[in-house]
């Protein structure tokens, strides 16, 4: 498929073993994307405590940024799992993060409209199959303005230059956007452990995500 996600990429969903399989459901990363601008809006991110900031921008191009202006970034921890994968983490023997393949018949062989999502019993992913979830943390960063000339690190910059703080872990901005999707969310959507990512899948939404 063409990936055309900027603030994601495709190996970010690959399973976890190394066996290559990443072939995320796109509808899964189009709601990963519209929380991520959520996240970045205004005035829903004054909930995150940011006046807001530019969505639109793609990797490699920077927002024109305050200093101390916030971004929050959501982070995949879990996407694709193939069988053997899923079996080795202890993952549910159903789970929406296993290879999934669209059903277009009934068990008697006639037609079902819409169709629905069948999980696989190969015992590896075929090129037709998809996994419908995913797990995420969300982080934040600041952006800073730094005034040349500076140097960074064997780099000398004479111009003002953005400049950001490290990805962090941000807990109250995983819970606010928790306590906001949990509301509308029509797949599931629960947290995962001591509150430290979040679980979501397009189980509800078959033919509503399919953008």
């Amino acid at each position: 498929m063409t990936w055309d996600f900027p603030h994601f990429k495709q190996e970010e969903f690959a399973c976890g073993c190394g066996c290559g399989w990443d072939n995320i459901w796109p509808p899964v990363v189009w709601k990963l994307e519209e929380m991520r601008a959520w996240a970045n809006s205004s005035p829903p991110g004054v909930l995150f405590g940011t006046e807001g900031v530019n969505i639109e921008w793609w990797p490699g191009q920077y927002p024109n940024l305050d200093p101390g202006q916030v971004e929050f970034g959501i982070f995949p921890t879990s996407g694709c799992r193939c069988p053997a994968h899923n079996k080795a983490v202890g993952g549910a023997e159903k789970s929406w993060h296993l290879p999934h393949f669209m059903n277009f018949l009934k068990d008697n062989g006639t037609t079902q409209f819409p169709p629905l999502w069948k999980l696989s019993d190969a015992s590896k992913p075929q090129s037709n199959h998809c996994a419908l979830a995913c797990d995420f943390q969300v982080k934040r960063r600041e952006f800073e303005k730094r005034h040349g000339p500076y140097t960074n690190g064997n780099t000398t910059y004479s111009v003002s230059e953005p400049f950001s703080t490290p990805w962090t872990l941000d807990p109250d901005a995983l819970r606010a956007l928790f306590n906001f999707y949990n509301e509308i969310h029509f797949g599931g959507f629960y947290m995962i452990g001591d509150d430290e990512a979040i679980h979501m899948d397009l189980r509800g939404e078959i033919w509503r995500g399919n953008r």
